[in-house]
């Protein structure tokens, strides 16, 4: 409930967001909120997720890096 009132979400979305498991029906992270949620957590796991699922070169991946803090 923290994490979703610090990042402007609402918490039975954030629960989605997190479950280990990865079916269809759950909800993805909107990319708009991305910088919130990872500014609330005190890292950047998800943009580097994001620019790995990308496959950005690491000059790319640095600077997505440099843009989303």
């Amino acid at each position: 409930r923290q994490l979703a009132a610090e990042a402007g979400l609402l918490p039975q979305h954030v629960s989605d967001y997190l479950h280990q498991d990865d079916r269809p029906t759950r909800r993805d992270l909107p990319a708009e909120r991305i910088g919130a949620f990872e500014e609330v957590c005190g890292n950047t796991a998800v943009s580097q997720w994001v620019a790995l699922q990308s496959r950005l070169t690491v000059l790319e991946e640095m600077q997505a890096m440099r843009a989303a803090a």
